[in-house]
């Protein structure tokens, strides 16, 4: 053999082992999060029963277990994202100032943007079912002396519109969006208590961004603003408690999504908002449940989404009791075990559709 075949021999070796030898050392102290929100393959065993698939199952092992996997995967998706502003995860869409979004479908989650581009829309038999679970729904509770109040939230995509990629084109042809059907045709057909604060959202990110850049949600502020949003109309009196504005730091899981966590959103923060009033609360999984000496001698209860928990510290310090869950734990065993005085039913608009259902979960065991 060549010395030149010898040299490049042992580099290329290197190259296939070296990872490894140094992994063996440094290894714990790397990244080992699971980004993918699944469980990673586990390392197979060869046996006469796995002998055909054993390969695959070693493969999978592999890919999943490699050394230094993360980092090198930050490093691609970081390239990506400050070189050619894109984003490495499929699940995220890169969109004008940086600024990330998320793309639910490839999640298999409710499509945010679908009702971005308005090419879905309700007929009219899902506008009947919605408005009939809903008046059902809030006929049940008023028998119960509870008062019923729906919150929909926009989505990320529709507050800042402006900031998604050109590429995401908008159905030109339908004048309404989706929500908008709904929520006009509630009005119309109904007296339901419906409170959709995008005006006051897309209006106040003037001033101040009212959704993280860097995550799904709506920050502290646009939580801020929904509250206040929810309290006129629960209580058409309602003096709004002002709040001095800060800054905030943190990243958002679009950019956890793409492995870009080193990504930094300074966003506002609601400070001295009922300063002198105290909360606390005892959190189980997907249950908050509140207490303080609040200026409304009342219990709410308030069903949603994940936007729900950033309402936590404006309406813990706003009601005396209150008690947050995620929709899908909820069941009619909960009125009779907090008996509240006002529930709110709170769904994104990519989640809208639990407004069919809602209604049934309150059908007695």
């Amino acid at each position: 053999m060549k010395k030149n075949d010898l040299i490049i021999t042992i580099i290329f070796i290197l190259f296939l082992i070296g990872p490894g030898v140094v992994y063996w050392f440094v290894g714990d102290l790397m990244d080992h999060t699971v980004y993918e929100n699944r469980n990673l393959y586990p390392k197979p065993e060869l046996t006469l029963k796995n002998l055909s698939h054993f390969a695959n199952d070693y493969e999978n092992y592999f890919n999943d277990h490699v050394a230094f996997k993360n980092e090198i995967r930050k490093i691609r998706s970081s390239i990506l994202y400050q070189g050619f502003h894109t984003a490495a995860d499929s699940r995220v869409i890169y969109g004008k100032n940086g600024w990330l979004f998320y793309n639910s479908s490839v999640s298999q989650d409710a499509d945010s943007i679908d009702d971005y581009r308005n090419f879905s829309s309700y007929s009219r038999v899902e506008l009947d079912e919605i408005k009939n679970n809903l008046e059902n729904t809030r006929d049940q509770l008023n028998k119960k002396k509870i008062d019923f109040y729906i919150l929909i939230l926009p989505n990320k995509e529709n507050v800042y519109s402006d900031y998604m990629p050109d590429m995401i084109k908008r159905n030109k042809d339908r004048k309404e969006s989706k929500t908008e059907l709904l929520l006009n045709y509630l009005e119309d057909s109904s007296d339901l208590n419906i409170v959709y604060p995008k005006q006051i959202l897309v209006q106040s990110r003037r001033e101040y961004d009212t959704y993280f850049k860097y995550d799904t949600h709506w920050n502290p502020y646009g939580a801020y603003l929904g509250v206040i949003d929810l309290m006129k109309k629960i209580d058409s009196e309602f003096v709004v408690p002002k709040g001095k504005i800060s800054n905030g730091t943190g990243s958002g899981d679009l950019a956890l999504m793409n492995l870009t966590d080193q990504l930094t959103d300074v966003f506002p923060v609601v400070d001295n908002f009922l300063e002198d009033i105290e909360y606390t609360c005892n959190s189980d999984m997907q249950l908050d449940e509140c207490s303080s000496n609040g200026v409304y001698d009342q219990t709410i209860l308030f069903v949603g989404d994940s936007f729900r928990t950033a309402t936590i510290p404006y309406l813990a310090k706003l009601f005396h009791h209150s008690i947050f869950l995620h929709h899908s734990i909820y069941d009619s065993n909960v009125i009779d075990r907090y008996h509240p005085d006002i529930v709110v039913y709170e769904a994104v608009e990519r989640y809208s559709n639990t407004l069919k259902s809602f209604s049934y979960l309150l059908r007695e065991n």
